[in-house]
């Protein structure tokens, strides 16, 4: 099998933070396939399934890199979680 797209990301955690993961959801309005992941530099970007980037969210207020990060199940939230101990939430 051949990937259809590949989406080039820098997922080199290091020793401290959690692997990053991609979460999937599929948009039922819209039939959307979309995911959301975490970077090292401290923000969450939302891609397509197609790889075209939607989004990068991202705060002052965020000091560590959101390493877990997750589609609501049926609102346009994104909640994403640090090793600091914060949850953000994008609504």
């Amino acid at each position: 099998m051949k990937p259809a797209t590949v989406v080039p990301h820098n997922n080199q955690t290091g020793r401290w933070v959690t692997i990053l993961r991609a979460q999937w959801q599929l948009q039922p309005q819209d039939g959307v396939q979309r995911f959301c992941i975490g970077n090292m530099n401290r923000f969450v970007d939302i891609y397509t399934g197609k790889g075209q980037q939607l989004a990068q969210l991202g705060s002052d207020g965020i000091t560590a890199v959101p390493a877990v990060a997750q589609f609501h199940p049926t609102m346009d939230w994104v909640a994403a979680g640090t090793a600091s101990g914060k949850l953000c939430l994008w609504m």
